[in-house]
């Protein structure tokens, strides 16, 4: 989030810019100790801000086998 700001030049809280463009996740954690969030989308993103930084497709939250 601090990067989202400081590199990015992002305002606002970057789950409200999200919201904002209309992107809907289905599933997200916070991962402090990387300052970072990690999103499940329902579906693919269009034009992704360069925050975003896409991640394996079989990454596992928390409570998932």
């Amino acid at each position: 989030m601090i990067g989202a700001y400081v590199d990015h030049h992002i305002k606002k809280h970057p789950q409200q810019d999200m919201i904002d463009r209309g992107f809907n996740w289905i599933k997200c954690e916070p991962f402090s100790i990387a300052d970072c969030w990690i999103f499940r989308f329902d579906s693919e993103l269009n034009n992704p801000p360069d925050y975003l930084v896409r991640i394996s497709d079989d990454f596992k939250f928390s409570g998932e086998d």
